[in-house]
């Protein structure tokens, strides 16, 4: 049952935001992020927006380092994934050509990509990609809301 109080309500434009940024910024590979964004009741009086855990990696906001740093191999299967969710095309290293997805091919690929992420962080740590920057977001939603009860407040005062 979909919640209808302002904070829910806020939450639902962060969220909103936050997806556009996400297909805006090139970040989309399955769609399962989107998926996975929730607000719900958290206790008896607590709404919440509920991201996934890899979202520390593609955000930027307070005491975010901005993406993985290297150090540390990151979860192999979870790249794997990402390697079909893209549709990133593998190619043979001795010819160059384009080659058949088999899963021991899509393994070699994804050890690899995690080897470059350990040695070095990704690309929003990097700064070759730009991060969803959270904190803008959030800044810009609370001054449309206070806006929008400041507008609300005038409408109701008689003079």
């Amino acid at each position: 049952m979909p919640l209808y109080t302002p904070i829910s309500q806020l939450l639902e434009r962060i969220k909103k935001d936050i997806i556009q940024q996400y297909y805006s910024k090139g970040l989309k590979a399955s769609g399962s992020f989107e998926k996975n964004m929730t607000i719900g009741r958290q206790g008896r009086y607590k709404t919440v927006l509920t991201l996934p855990n890899y979202s520390q990696f593609i955000m930027k906001f307070k005491g975010n380092t901005l993406g993985r740093g290297k150090g540390g191999f990151p979860p192999v299967a979870a790249i794997e994934q990402w390697i079909k969710d893209k549709g990133i095309p593998l190619r043979d290293l001795v010819s160059g050509r384009f080659a058949t997805k088999t899963s021991t091919k899509i393994k070699q690929v994804a050890y690899l990509i995690g080897r470059k992420i350990a040695e070095k962080g990704t690309d929003i740590h990097l700064r070759k990609r730009q991060p969803i920057d959270l904190d803008v977001i959030v800044n810009n939603q609370l001054d449309y809301a206070g806006e929008e009860i400041a507008d609300r407040i005038l409408q109701e005062l008689k003079l």
